[in-house]
């Protein structure tokens, strides 16, 4: 019974010293000026990519409508039967173009999307170390035992933590060493 009561004394002990605190990582990445400058970056990339589409998706349009006039011509009773040829060879040749293009173009737009994804990850990162830094800096000089992601949520789509007591809360504290 007495050991009983030892071990639930220290345990006690031992809890009551550890400083635990946690803050809100979304928020933090919020108020980091860094992640403005990546959106705006990242934006203006699709952006880009948007206009370099439309651009190409006109020309591809472009060489339809002219496969189709040739093929229409090549059809056109009044031309003789080697102007038709050649205007068939023409529409052929036409076709083939646009079989080329288009692929090329669900090639280049496969990998720009993959472009995009990647720089979106990497810009994601970089934030994400610098974030994990500076929380560990602060943990280190504040004395803390561990700082855990208040705004994490689960794999069952619930918030990670539960309940947290607004002492316990250091994101303020964090957002003011981002402006440093």
């Amino acid at each position: 019974c007495m050991a009983v009561g030892l071990l639930v004394a220290s345990q006690t002990a031992w809890s009551a010293s550890l400083k635990i605190g946690v803050v809100d990582f979304a928020s933090l990445a919020k108020a980091d000026p860094e992640t403005e400058t990546s959106r705006a970056l990242l934006e203006k990339e699709v952006e880009d990519f948007d206009k370099e589409q439309r651009e190409l998706v006109a020309q591809l349009d472009d060489m339809k409508t002219d496969f189709e006039a040739a093929r229409k011509e090549g059809r056109n009773s009044a031309l003789s039967e080697e102007a038709k040829g050649k205007k068939a060879e023409e529409a052929e040749q036409k076709f083939e173009d646009l079989r080329q293009f288009e692929q090329s173009l669900r090639e280049k737009f496969a990998a720009r999307q993959k472009e995009l994804g990647d720089l979106k990850s990497r810009m994601r990162k970089r934030i994400t170390t610098k974030l994990q830094g500076i929380i560990t800096e602060y943990g280190k000089r504040e004395g803390y035992a561990l700082i855990l992601d208040s705004s994490a949520v689960g794999l069952s789509g619930v918030e990670a933590i539960m309940f947290v007591s607004p002492t316990v809360d250091v994101t303020d504290s964090v957002i003011k060493m981002l402006s440093k």
